[in-house]
């Protein structure tokens, strides 16, 4: 069963308003086809965008709100960063920034993204949620992005990712993407 403080958070409002649920975890694009053709279903932690609005519904209030965005960088290169990078100074730095295919990282990065056209590595996750950041153990692009607080609990359970993976922090990081239940 998926397990997280959003999962924990949408039990609460289930249970609130008596609706009855069970999780599945599964790829995001598995998830987008499925509710396309299923009136029953819900996905947690969701990022509102236009393009989902008018195929989707969503909550009237986010679920979560994530704590701003940091960049991972395999530990071989984390001296090409210094303490205090903007946003420019990470996506002109030259590196290969890792992305999901198909993911949204919100209006704010994915805006920066298309301004500066880093060197990118599109990696096609599948199930395996995990695999942005065994990619990244191993070198196979240089950076990413990801939520604080994920970033913390992915590296905490891992002693390969303790070794090979550091956070940085972004200086000028907007609060991070408010997440919602849609369906």
């Amino acid at each position: 069963e998926p397990k997280g403080i959003i999962v924990e958070i949408s039990k609460l409002i289930f249970d609130e308003a008596g609706i009855k649920y069970k999780f599945e975890d599964l790829p995001s694009m598995r998830i987008l086809e499925r509710m396309k053709n299923n009136g029953n279903m819900a996905s947690l932690g969701w990022l509102k965008n236009t393009e989902r609005e008018k195929i989707y519904s969503f909550t009237s209030e986010p679920v979560y709100q994530d704590e701003p965005y940091c960049v991972l960088a395999n530990s071989s290169i984390s001296d090409k960063f210094k303490n205090n990078n903007s946003i420019e100074e990470i996506l002109t730095n030259k590196m290969i920034l890792g992305v999901v295919t198909g993911f949204a990282y919100g209006e704010w990065l994915n805006g920066k993204i298309i301004k500066y056209k880093p060197k990118k590595q599109e990696v096609n996750i599948g199930d395996d949620a995990d695999k942005m950041y065994q990619m990244l153990s191993i070198n196979r692009f240089n950076y990413m992005f990801a939520g604080f607080e994920e970033s913390l609990y992915v590296i905490s359970r891992n002693s390969d990712y303790k070794k090979n993976i550091v956070i940085i922090p972004i200086s000028d990081a907007r609060f991070g993407n408010q997440r919602y239940i849609m369906f």
